[in-house]
């Protein structure tokens, strides 16, 4: 674990020096979770139901 810090630290370090990796790391995922959020739609549309009725009974009509 402690040989783990340093390294995670090194990588801050060249991140806040790059303003173009910064950038890429913070907007990025917004914008995944932008378009996934839109992609995504829950609602159920255009559904075909086939109803089979071998009964043929008045109550099943």
């Amino acid at each position: 674990m402690s040989s783990i810090i340093p390294i995670i630290r090194k990588e801050f370090i060249h991140i806040r020096r790059d303003p173009r990796s910064l950038m890429i790391i913070i907007l990025m995922p917004i914008l995944q979770m932008l378009l996934f959020g839109y992609a995504i739609d829950m609602d159920v549309k255009d559904i075909r139901i086939g109803i089979l009725d071998q009964s043929n009974s008045p109550a099943s009509r």
